[in-house]
């Protein structure tokens, strides 16, 4: 039994959250969830269709290495 981190979320459940990168606004199914402490409401910035936009137009056909460039 380790020790696990207690993460603590604020703004969790939001109604409409704007995409930093087109500035459209979603609801949190459009973003994509996360654990990382750096994003406290609990999911990325981005929205999904900037993060499917930036992997189509920056590779042919999809790359991993882009998708592990936005991870």
């Amino acid at each position: 039994m380790g020790l696990q981190p207690k993460i603590q979320r604020t703004n969790k459940g939001f109604l409409l959250k704007s995409c930093q990168r087109c500035n459209s606004s979603f609801s949190e199914e459009g973003f994509a969830p996360t654990k990382s402490l750096f994003y406290p409401d609990g999911v990325i910035p981005v929205c999904n269709d900037c993060v499917d936009r930036l992997i189509e137009t920056r590779t042919e056909g999809g790359d991993w290495k882009m998708v592990d460039k936005l991870c």
